[in-house]
């Protein structure tokens, strides 16, 4: 599930090979497109949420057109399942994550590859523009998150000793931090208390953090790291928290999306 930019919307996919559109405040579906696609990784809104971008475990991201919900473009490059996607603030770029353990730019309106990034030595599970497009942050198999500097095409920053693969790690709001301070490398805070791994992880207005794991999802303080809130869910795939910070959307095994705010 994923917020569009407005946080009006509600993009989803699921194992019954459909992807669905639905209006948060009447709790209604909007769209359900005709197509059906097998086995999406992911799917996100671009910031207009007029396209968007689909992806499944074979080699290729799909760029839809919602409202005629036509294939627009098929962005091929990586020779592995692409596991994340990200648009670019202004909608001009994509970056995406795969098995093949590379990172690929991508120009949007020409569905070339601008860069493939290796720097990562397993899987790239999780990518994200920062808020200014000058930096990509990445998270891998190969146990570290890595800040990407896109203007001088070189690793800014290098996160390293966590002691298991990292399924996610996100830029806050302003762009200055990720699980670390961005400037001096420095671990800020470690939260615990969740009994099994972590799956997924977001800012949630810019002073706290939203984690899920262990069919709960914990709002911690990040600035004090204190105990934090916790809501007990159905078992859980995924969650997104809708840009303006008010809601969390989680799609459950249930076949349910919740909303919380």
């Amino acid at each position: 599930v994923k917020f569009s930019a407005d946080s009006r919307k509600v993009v989803s996919s699921s194992l019954d090979t459909t992807i669905r559109i639905w209006d948060i405040e009447l709790g209604q579906r909007l769209q359900k497109f005709r197509r059906q696609f097998a086995h999406v990784n992911v799917v996100k809104f671009s910031s207009r949420a007029n396209r968007i971008a689909v992806c499944s475990i074979d080699t290729i991201i799909g760029l839809w057109d919602v409202k005629s919900e036509r294939e627009l473009m098929c962005f091929r490059g990586h020779e592995g399942s692409v596991l994340d996607v990200d648009f670019s603030s202004d909608d001009k770029y994509l970056v995406s994550g795969s098995k093949d353990n590379t990172m690929i730019i991508w120009n949007v309106d020409s569905g070339k590859a601008i860069k493939r990034i290796r720097h990562h030595s397993n899987f790239v599970h999780c990518v994200q523009f920062s808020p200014d497009n000058q930096f990509i942050l990445s998270s891998s198999s190969d146990k570290t998150i890595t800040v990407y500097d896109v203007k001088s095409e070189k690793v800014l920053k290098t996160f390293k000793g966590y002691s298991n693969h990292i399924s996610c790690a996100r830029f806050s709001p302003d762009g200055r931090f990720v699980v670390a301070n961005i400037n001096s490398g420095k671990e800020l805070k470690k939260l615990e208390g969740h009994s099994h791994f972590v799956k997924d992880v977001r800012y949630f207005s810019g002073e706290s953090i939203v984690s899920c794991s262990d069919r709960t999802i914990r709002l911690w303080d990040a600035k004090s790291g204190d105990a934090p809130q916790e809501f007990t869910v159905p078992e859980f795939i995924c969650v997104d928290i809708s840009p303006d910070g008010s809601k969390i959307a989680f799609g459950c095994s249930d076949k349910t999306i919740r909303i919380c705010g």
